[in-house]
């Protein structure tokens, strides 16, 4: 196991590589109707919702991302990644929830749900 320190969000330069994941991130989203440029934006909203860490980060975009399919939207919204828990687990690392369409929880962490 590689140990990964959380990305810091103090300085300018912290902020700019945080934003630089995101947008590596953001590009890599396959949505028809996601404006590039919008999870950028929310980039002090994804680093306290991550504590600035890469793998919840990916988690949380991932899971809005499957949301976003699920409900026809096809784009990430900061109501799409609020829908969107993350969760600790016990052996240190992150799972994502979300809703499917019947309204019924599905975890989106691989090897559970829809991930798999």
């Amino acid at each position: 196991m590689i140990a990964c320190r959380p990305f810091t969000y103090g300085t300018v330069t912290q902020r700019q590589e945080w934003r630089s994941l995101i947008a590596s991130l953001e590009q890599a989203l396959r949505l028809h109707r996601h404006v590039p440029g919008r999870l950028i934006r929310l980039d002090a909203y994804l680093h306290e919702r991550t504590d600035g860490m890469i793998g919840s980060l990916s988690h949380l975009i991932r899971g809005a991302a499957v949301e976003a399919i699920l409900d026809g939207t096809e784009r990430i919204t900061k109501e799409t990644l609020d829908h969107v828990r993350i969760a600790a687990t016990e052996d240190g690392r992150s799972s994502v929830y979300g809703w499917d369409v019947d309204g019924c929880m599905v975890t989106l962490r691989r090897g559970h749900g829809p991930l798999q």
